[in-house]
């Protein structure tokens, strides 16, 4: 079984938001990310996991 990895500009491309808004969602751990030394990857798992829960409403 094959799995989607993706670096985070691919990632953020996928989500629609910018690399910058991807490694802040990261950091809060919004986004489980796999690390190998100082490479970062997410999975296609992890992005359906993000984009399937559900979004806070922005007050104006």
């Amino acid at each position: 079984m094959a799995v989607d990895i993706y670096t985070i500009p691919e990632a953020a491309s996928r989500l629609g938001i910018s690399p910058r808004r991807l490694r802040r969602l990261i950091g809060s751990g919004a986004i489980r990310v796999l690390r190998a030394g100082p490479h970062i990857r997410i999975t296609e798992t992890a992005l359906s996991t993000y984009q399937s829960r559900p979004q806070k409403a922005v007050q104006p």
